[in-house]
């Protein structure tokens, strides 16, 4: 593989749940009561619009015009203070040699914020595409297509790493191989073709094999 794409959350940094909890906390204020372990689990990769979408259709509330800004600013916090990488990526990402991306569903200021804080920025320069600035979100794939572009790599040279059942079906339809993160094991239909690895010390051996 010459080029290897990353999301994010859950990827590369340890925010998913830090995420669902500021997520939570918001929701909670306005009369939607969900926990945080079950909006992960429910809504894994989603679009954040889709995913407020569906919850106010199953609890009956609209939510107000100011919500996702409430919501990205109490993200924001909790992600400054407590943010990690994922248990192995920095050893690995200094192992790889091949140009490296990041290609996320989340707005291009948390991407940023999360790789500064988490001290990863440093693997990938300017090469950070949001679904927000292209316009496309996963499972379409476009995003990855235009990450790919963006590089200056046909699909076939390209490998994504996702977690996310919605990120490796996005990657499946460009026509790249993908190696998928699924430390919790959790059962997801991915395609045959993805390589699963447990943690992130089978990364490297994992994009060597693709």
């Amino acid at each position: 593989m010459k080029c290897i794409i990353f999301d994010s959350d859950g990827t590369l940094v340890d925010s998913e749940l830090l995420n669902c909890q500021a997520l939570s906390a918001e929701l909670g204020e306005s009369g939607i009561d969900v926990g945080a372990r079950e909006l992960l689990d429910s809504y894994r990769g989603w679009q954040l619009s889709a995913e407020l979408e569906e919850l106010q259709q199953r609890h009956g509330v609209a939510l107000d015009i100011a919500f996702v800004d409430r919501f990205r600013d109490r993200a924001l916090a909790l992600f400054t203070k407590q943010l990690q990488p994922i248990a192995g990526v920095a050893q690995a990402l200094r192992q790889l040699s091949q140009p490296l991306c990041v290609a996320s569903n989340g707005p291009a200021e948390k991407l940023r914020l999360a790789l500064v804080v988490t001290a990863l920025d440093q693997y990938f320069g300017d090469n950070v595409f949001s679904a927000y600035d292209v316009g496309i979100f996963k499972p379409d794939p476009g995003l990855f297509l235009y990450a790919a572009n963006a590089m200056g790599y046909a699909p076939a040279d390209c490998i994504v790493v996702e977690d996310s059942e919605v990120g490796i079906q996005a990657a499946h339809a460009a026509g790249m191989r993908s190696v998928f993160y699924n430390p919790e094991q959790l059962s997801f239909a991915v395609p045959d073709t993805a390589i699963e690895i447990t943690t992130m010390d089978s990364l490297v051996a994992s994009v060597q094999q693709a």
